[in-house]
């Protein structure tokens, strides 16, 4: 690969080899010229890596891409192609696949091929999982985001989407129209001042999800439909052996997943969701509109106070009260748990019950007895920061 930079250009060129031919794609850059001799998708990855770098240091080089630049958030996709695999096709696939597996079941008297397209960054644990049967070609089940750019901290654009796709499609030589999309995980890495245990200390329930604190710096919403996920990133790279990138060294990185893990097209307002539609701009923006909605939908846990300048009633003074209660007893979710145990054991009938958590909710949540909690409030601002930058 040769690369040549050259300060304050206005334009970039990638010259690229697909097969026989030579494409020429002009891409837009305030700061650099940059020719590569390379794949394409190899050079995204690097292009990608580099404006990441510069814009997480607030450098004077910026560089932004003409076209196909939107922020997509997309991580984790799995696609499926219906309908039968002919032998050739099928031997062909299998013969690209590394790590393979058969499998052989009795009852429906199909065999199943297991393998694994190789990471593009040579990296371990981030192959891409591919299973092949007799009636559908299965792609997925690993972070497409650690695949092609070799970490997850890094964020994909359309442009690196298309470009995924393109690669798999290339490695596989299988054409990817006819996939359609099974499962679509969106994210994105918040930098914070505090260690991020403290935030989700913070984070109460979310309606119609089952609340479930995985660890310290783990908290998971779930349905059957999709997961909302939000744990400490740099964690969880340290935990896998992942590389940290030198922009994330020393923060505390909180992120947020919305993971769609099944009917993704009907929640997201579609019929289906095929390969071709994942270039297409009006479906990140309606998986921004998500990601941040789950977000915003999650009950926040405020401080309680008592400031006798806005308790004037007997009322406001029994609210003041019960929140005291609550935060003694050990604050809002650990009062909910207790209620919900008594109605379990039996001390209290299912509307007692639901009284009483009313009860709780409103005290707990009144401008009379609470004050926003400054982690919160940081929060909060980083959200709507993150949804301005991505919808740009």
């Amino acid at each position: 690969m040769v690369i040549l930079l050259v300060p304050r250009m206005l334009y970039y060129l990638t010259l690229v080899r697909r097969g026989a031919h030579w494409k020429y794609l002009w891409l837009g850059g305030r700061s650099q010229l940059v020719i590569a001799f390379t794949p394409l998708y190899l050079m995204e990855n690097l292009m990608r890596r580099l404006m990441h770098s510069a814009n997480r240091l607030n450098s004077s080089i910026k560089m932004y891409l003409v076209t196909e630049s939107v922020t997509v958030m997309v991580d984790t996709i799995n696609m499926r192609r219906r309908g039968g695999v002919s032998k050739t096709e099928r031997k062909r696939l299998e013969g690209r696949l590394r790590n393979r597996s058969s499998h052989y079941f009795e009852k429906s008297g199909q065999g199943v091929v297991k393998g694994f397209l190789p990471n593009l960054n040579g990296l371990p644990d981030t192959d891409l999982k591919v299973t092949i049967s007799e009636n559908s070609v299965k792609i997925g089940e690993t972070s497409l985001c650690k695949w092609f750019l070799g970490n997850n901290l890094y964020t994909m654009t359309a442009r690196d989407l298309k470009h995924a796709i393109e690669a798999i499609g290339d490695l596989l030589h299988l054409p990817m129209d006819g996939f359609e999309v099974a499962r679509l995980d969106v994210g994105h890495n918040l930098i914070m001042e505090y260690s991020v245990a403290g935030y989700l200390n913070q984070l109460g329930a979310l309606a119609r999800h089952d609340r479930q604190r995985m660890s310290a710096t783990g908290l998971y919403y779930k349905t059957a439909l999709r997961t909302v996920v939000l744990y400490d990133k740099i964690e969880e790279c340290r935990k896998n052996r992942g590389v940290i990138p030198t922009e994330y060294a020393g923060h505390d990185v909180l992120r947020l997943e919305v993971r769609f893990l099944n009917r993704v097209a009907a929640q997201l307002g579609y019929r289906s969701i095929t390969a071709e539609m994942l270039k297409c701009t009006e479906l990140y923006r309606k998986l921004l509109d998500k990601w941040a909605e789950y977000y915003w939908t999650v009950d926040k846990i405020n401080d309680v106070m008592i400031d006798f300048r806005g308790i004037k009633t007997k009322r406001e003074l029994y609210q003041t009260g019960v929140a005291k209660l609550v935060e003694e007893a050990g604050g809002e979710l650990g009062f909910l748990d207790q209620i919900s145990e008594a109605q379990t054991l039996g001390d209290l009938t299912k509307k007692q019950a639901h009284d009483l958590r009313g009860a709780v909710k409103f005290s707990c949540r009144g401008s009379l007895t609470t004050r926003p909690n400054n982690l919160i409030t940081e929060l909060e601002d980083k959200v709507r920061d993150a949804v301005k930058l991505l919808g740009e």
